[in-house]
């Protein structure tokens, strides 16, 4: 028996699907390795721990950094944003309940005006009645339908003044007369009426036999001053005796041409006592009659504008009364809000304050950071030290990167831009430097702070920084790259014609005139764009070319 039989060859099929299989794997190898490298980011990490490990002989780096500061902030910010949240609803909330009591309590006011309109009419309607009803004893003589009919009291008054104004009428200067002895009468009294006054003061400073001080206890007079007040007496006395006689003859003069007017008018005196109350009561009556139409149109004012609120609430009187009946409990509802809005407006005042401070002590920490590794690189006597520092750098801005919270990737962001500013620094690998900014800083842009503040991490520092490391590492593509995105970043028409501007001379630089064209005609507003529009006409020339 051979134990060892001859080994048997392939055939041919086995041999083409060999080959097949070789040749799919190569294709698929060629195509992982081309997605592998258009990973920038995961690539550009992977190459930087495969360098530093290379350097280092080395893979885990360990920092110490105070996580909790980072994390403390993350949480204020959140904290600040409910707090926000929760203030502008419950402040929208309490504005709504206020307007609502504002248009429930403008609608009672409007009730309450009509209802008092209202009232106002029947106490003119019931005054009018009572003065319709009550006949004055001078004209008891006249029927009551007279005394209750405007139109017939005027009638009765025309009869009166045909029969009084013959005999009334040429007394009139005898009228006019007793006016002006009345006139004279009351100015002569009131020219004395400062002495009588003080007259009077002294005649009970005499009764007492005191005055007054000032004080609340009174002084004894002493017979000096009683002398002084009756000599004081005397003279005010004799001052207004001229004056006292002058009253009385114009009183008397007064009373002597009433008597004579009466005497003239005797004949007609009943008629000229009817007339003259019928005239009084005509005149009350018309000044009635038109405060109660007055009275009327504001009611019925009132009670349009009751009703057009009523309309306007989309109310009626059942749901009015709901409504007045709540309005207790939803002003105490209104008061609870606002003591709670209160409340979270001083707590979220307390919250942006300790926020702010530990913001501060974060950027403060984040500096200091700077300045630790900054002092290591200085102190490193290798460049293998200084990979091993770059590497402890790293580890702390990868792990803030991947936290859950955006004030610690934030951080991290921070940190990855120090290291990639140290790595062209001080070990002055601007290759390096590239592939952190390529894998840890450009990814995660959207972190950096876009307010315009100069801040650790501001957003058009960090450009600025990672163009300058990619140009001295001679990576055209990537300073386009990050001006391009830049230009697509920018909030404002200013911030992005600058980026705009720095990417028209990256073309330029590097001859892609075409681009740099193409780029300075959406130029815009800028403070180098008269020099933008001094070369759009060479770089016009060049594209002809085909340069």
């Amino acid at each position: 028996m051979n134990l060892n039989p001859a080994l048997k060859l392939p055939s041919k099929k086995t041999a083409f699907l060999a080959f097949f299989v070789l040749l799919v794997g190569g294709v698929l190898f060629f195509f992982a390795a081309d997605y592998w490298k258009s990973s920038k980011p995961w690539y550009s990490r992977w190459q930087i721990d495969r360098f530093l490990k290379q350097q280092t002989g080395q893979s885990d780096f360990k920092a110490d950094f105070n996580f909790k500061l980072a994390e403390d902030v993350g949480g204020l910010r959140t904290k600040v944003l409910n707090l926000e949240t929760n203030y502008q609803l419950l402040a929208t909330n309490s504005a709504k309940l206020a307007k609502e009591i504002q248009s429930l309590n403008r609608l009672i006011l409007l009730q309450t005006e009509a209802n008092r309109r209202q009232s106002q009419l029947s106490n003119r309607c019931h005054e009018l009645e009572q003065t319709l009803v009550r006949i004055p004893e001078a004209l008891t003589n006249l029927p009551a339908s007279t005394l209750t009919n405007l139109d017939l009291m005027r009638k009765e008054a025309a009869d009166l003044k045909i029969v009084v104004e013959p005999v009334s009428l040429p007394l009139q200067p005898l009228r006019d007369e007793i006016a002006a002895l009345q006139k004279q009468r009351d100015a002569n009294y009131e020219a004395t009426a400062a002495q009588r006054r003080e007259l009077a003061v002294l005649l009970k400073q005499m009764g007492l036999k005191s005055k007054d001080n000032g004080n609340t206890n009174a002084v004894e007079l002493t017979p000096e001053q009683m002398a002084g007040l009756s000599n004081k007496l005397a003279e005010i006395r004799a001052a207004l005796a001229p004056a006292q006689q002058q009253t009385v003859e114009l009183s008397k003069a007064i009373a002597d041409k009433n008597e004579a007017l009466g005497e003239k008018l005797a004949g007609v005196a009943p008629q000229l006592r009817v007339l003259r109350a019928l005239t009084n009561r005509i005149d009350s009556i018309e000044m009635l009659q038109a405060s109660v139409a007055k009275a009327r149109e504001e009611a019925a004012h009132a009670l349009q504008d009751y009703q057009a609120k009523m309309k306007e609430l989309g109310l009626d009187h059942i749901e009015l009364a709901k409504r007045q009946a709540a309005l207790a409990a939803c002003q105490k509802e209104y008061a609870e809000l606002r003591k709670k809005q209160e409340g979270l407006y001083k707590e979220l005042v307390e919250s942006r304050k300790l926020l702010a401070e530990k913001k501060s002590v974060l950027e403060a920490q984040q500096n200091g950071f700077a300045a630790q590794f900054r002092k290591k690189f200085e102190e490193a006597k290798t460049y293998g030290q200084m990979y091993v520092v770059l590497g402890q750098q790293l580890s702390v801005a990868k792990l803030l990167l991947k936290d859950g919270e955006a004030e610690r990737r934030r951080a991290g962001l921070g940190i990855a831009m120090q290291a990639a500013t140290f790595c062209g620094t001080y070990i002055e690998n601007q290759w390096l430097a590239a592939r952190i900014c390529e894998g840890y800083v450009m990814p995660h842009i959207e972190l950096a702070d876009d307010s315009g503040r100069k801040t650790p991490v501001a957003k058009d520092g960090i450009y600025g920084q990672c163009i300058a490391i990619f140009r001295n590492a001679e990576e055209t593509n990537n300073t386009v790259g990050i001006l391009q995105l830049a230009v697509k970043n920018a909030k404002t028409q200013r911030s992005g014609d600058y980026a705009r501007y720095m990417l028209m001379r990256e073309y330029m630089q590097n001859g892609a005139h075409a681009e740099a064209l193409e780029t300075a005609r959406q130029i815009k507003e800028t403070n180098n764009y008269r020099w933008v529009v001094q070369h759009i006409p060479w770089l016009e020339q060049q594209v002809k070319r085909g340069k």
